[in-house]
Parts: C-alpha cells; structure tokens; sequence
C-alpha cells in the first residue's frame, strides 16, 4: 500500500451553530435513527403524483412548477414542508387543487373505474386500487367502508360519474395523500422502529420518480419483497430504466449510487481483509448523552484509521457536528451553562463567552491533532499512513456571531504521496471561493482534468501554491 493516496475530510466546527452528528451515534452500538417529521408533497411532487394517479400528462389545472398549490419552504437548497404549520390560504389551496383533480377524473371516469354502475365489488375494487396508489399504502377496512359509502352515495345523485368525483376527491384532500407519512409505523414510547414496508416503498418512489409508487411497488411491499437487499435492489434497477420525472442527469447520478453501493456489498461479501489493527469494542454508550462525546468522537476516529490502514477504504469523511442548530453544551470542558449556538452569537467584546468558544476550539485542535497522530503511527514501508493521506480540516462557516464566510481557515495535513507541500501558511484573497480548494483536491488526487467543483464559483481551476 506504499505510496497509495487517501483522502480524509475532518468536518470540525470552526465557528458556532452545531449538534451532535450523526455519525456519532453508529459507532456507539445503540441503535439511533434521526426522527420522521411529518412532510408535505412538495409542489413537484404533488403535480407528478396526481398525474400519474389520473394517467394525464400534467396534474389538472396545473401549470408546471405546481402553480395553485401552497408555496414550499426551503431547507438551504432543499425544499422541505415540514417547519411551518399550514395557513388557511394553503388549506383552501389544497381543497381547490384536489377538486380540479376530481374534475378532471370524472372526465375519464370509464378509465378509473371499469365496472358497471351498481356492482358493489365493483366499487369496493375501485376504492381499493385508487385509495392505495393515492396514499401510497392500502386502506384499511374501516377506510374502504367510508369511501365506499361515499361512492354509492355520490352515484345515487350522478351516476358511476359522480361516484369517482366524490371519492377521488375525498382522497386527495386527505392528510395520508398531502404528506409523507409512515402509516405503517408504529415506535413506542420514543423507541426505534425500521420503516415499514409501503413507507420504505414511497421514500423509494419519491427519491427516484419524484412521485408516488406504482402498483408493482406497492405489490413488492405488500409481499415483503422489500425486506431483502436482493429486492430492494430489483425494485431500484425496474425503476431507473422507466422513464418518469427523473431527468436524465439525476437518473444517471443514481445509477452510479447504486453501482457504487453494490460495490461496497462486494467486498464486503468476499473474504476478509488481512490487517493486524484493532480497535476496542466500546460498551454501550447514549450518543445522546454530552458526557460521552468524546469517547464516542475517539472511537469514529479509531475506526477511521483502521479503515484506511487496513485499506477498506481510501477515502472517507468524518464529521464531528452539523452547522445547523444546537443546545449542546460541553461539561467535560467545564462549559455546562451556555451552549454552543449561544456562544458562538456573542460579540466580539464579550470576553468571557470568547474565552469559552476558544476552549471548545482547542478542544477541536487537540481531536485533530489525535488524528493525525494516529494516522502517523501506521509505517507503510519508509512512509506512514499521513505521509500517504491528504487530511482536510475545515468549517461550513466562518464567524458564528455574523454567519460570515469570509477568511474561512482550513488546515490540511499529509502530503498525498509527496502531491502536496505541507509546513507552510498560505493566504489567498478573502473573496476565494473554497471550491478552488475542493479542485485542488481532485487535481491532487489523480484527477486533473476537473477544473469546476460545485455551483457558486463562476470561475474554475485549483489554489495556486498548495500543490508541489
């Protein structure tokens, strides 16, 4: 493995705003999960759905973008219905949405319902088919019995017409049409559950169709064909070669996720890797509790090493916090009254806090510092395993008090196989996009021809000086 390059990304918090990661936790042999909000469609996922529940081009009424419908919130560059709760104007608008929809079904009624009017089994397989592709998990028995009620009433006024109006309608203004839920689902008392099988199914369609599953889908999770790797996979592959919403572009992206993950399975599968390092089983430790951090921090970085040293993996992330929001505080620092979201917003006057906020960040330099340590301690040939890795350490933002970007610090450690000069301080102008960094990266990992690296540099190519 002599001369092998890695590349090891350390996400530590410069500057304010942080929770506790998640990758945390799966090192520490209890089982966590992040928690299920409860979401609404988006408008492009509303639009694509009731397209495809009335086989129609577009959703009815619907200019593309999903006009008419409620305006989505934006989570950074993600839209995500889940922060605010809904308006009145957004109620009216999803009741208006769904009559549109309704009208447009009665338009097509013959198709949506193939039966002759009066026919009760008729209804009940109608009510079945629509219900379980419009909430994306079968109705249950007392569901079906109300809908099926509503449809021989609506046809007692205006025929099998009036019938598929009445319920379609019904339907699509119900809460288990306009959010993702995890009907399926049942954790006690804040316990973890594993999705169930039509919640696994519609988080599936929805990441790769951008709607809702389709009735093979739906099969698969009622016959638990969803429970294996060998089908889940099966279901994915059907459904990249299906044209839907997907563009091409994303398409591609996802095929290469699937064949990277099916690589990983690979080697996992065949015989193990020969390598003499270990690393201590932990005990039990509450990833939620503050005290264990760094027990929990030292072991990721434990595994981390050995991975690369064992050559698992040559390329690998660890991030310690997310920039986002946080009421975590440090007690082993002697910090247990303000946390660091607080600290982080004080001014730069503010003696006491700062002095805080330096403690934290010491601490930070010191788990690098622990890294890098362990990284050198592993001799490949006359080298180690840093002189062979490129260690990137850096924030998501720069001052926490301004949520300022400018004059954002990076450290980088290893040489990349002697592609990078290490020992110096370089100082680029404060307005540099650190995408620059990012190319610098590729360009030392082997890979020059990228001269680009994400979407908010209008310029290209690598930092002068960083590589040899």
């Amino acid at each position: 493995m002599t001369g092998a390059k890695r590349m090891l990304v350390a996400a530590i918090l410069l500057g304010g705003h942080v929770t506790q990661g998640a990758a945390a936790a799966e090192t520490a042999c209890v089982p966590s999960a992040g928690p299920a909000p409860l979401r609404r469609l988006t408008r492009e996922q509303y639009t694509n759905t009731v397209a495809d529940l009335l086989a129609s081009d577009r959703a009815p009424g619907e200019r593309r973008g999903g006009g008419g419908l409620p305006a989505d919130e934006t989570v950074g560059a993600f839209r995500s219905n889940l922060v605010a709760a809904p308006t009145e104007l957004d109620v009216q608008q999803l009741m208006e949405a769904a009559e549109r929809a309704a009208r447009s079904a009665t338009d097509r009624h013959g198709e949506l319902y193939t039966c002759d009017a009066g026919e009760d089994h008729c209804v009940a397989r109608f009510v079945e088919r629509f219900g379980r592709r419009a909430w994306r998990r079968p109705l249950r028995s007392d569901e079906r019995a109300r809908y099926v009620r509503m449809f021989q009433d609506g046809e007692r006024e205006g025929g099998a017409r009036e019938g598929v109006r009445a319920v379609v309608e019904a339907l699509l203004q119900s809460p288990y049409f306009v959010h993702h839920t995890q009907d399926d689902v049942y954790p006690v008392g804040g316990a973890i559950a594993p999705l169930g099988p039509f919640a696994l199914a519609s988080r599936l369609s929805y990441a790769l169709w951008v709607s809702a599953p389709d009735d093979l889908l739906l099969d698969a999770a009622a016959t638990g064909a969803l429970a294996t790797p060998e089908g889940l996979r099966a279901q994915a592959t059907r459904m990249l070669g299906v044209k839907k919403q997907a563009t091409a572009e994303d398409r591609h992206k996802l095929e290469s996720h699937l064949e990277s993950v099916r690589r990983i399975e690979t080697r996992l599968e065949q015989k193990p890797v020969a390598c003499s390092r270990v690393v201590r089983q932990p005990q039990a430790l509450d990833p939620n509790a503050a005290d264990n951090v760094p027990a929990i921090l030292d072991l990721q970085q434990d595994l981390l090493v050995a991975s690369l040293a064992c050559d698992i993996t040559r390329v690998a992330s660890l991030q310690y916090r997310v920039g986002e929001n946080d009421s975590q505080r440090y007690p082993w620092l002697g910090i247990d009254q303000e946390d660091h979201h607080l600290l982080s917003h004080a001014g730069d006057s503010a003696a006491d806090q700062r002095g805080k906020l330096i403690k934290i960040y010491t601490w930070y330099a010191d788990r690098f510092a622990r890294l890098l340590d362990g990284l050198a301690a592993v001799r490949e040939g006359d080298e180690t395993l840093l002189d062979n890795t490129l260690v990137v350490w850096g924030s998501e933002i720069a001052k926490g008090n301004t949520h300022g970007f400018i004059g954002m610090p990076f450290v980088t450690a290893g040489s990349c196989g002697g592609r990078v000069r290490t020992g110096r301080f370089l100082e680029y102008a404060p307005s540099t996009p650190h995408n620059r960094l990012l190319v610098s990266i590729c360009h030392a990992m082997g890979l020059p021809d990228i001269e680009r690296f994400g979407s908010t540099d209008d310029g290209r190519g690598p930092l002068q000086r960083l590589a040899v």
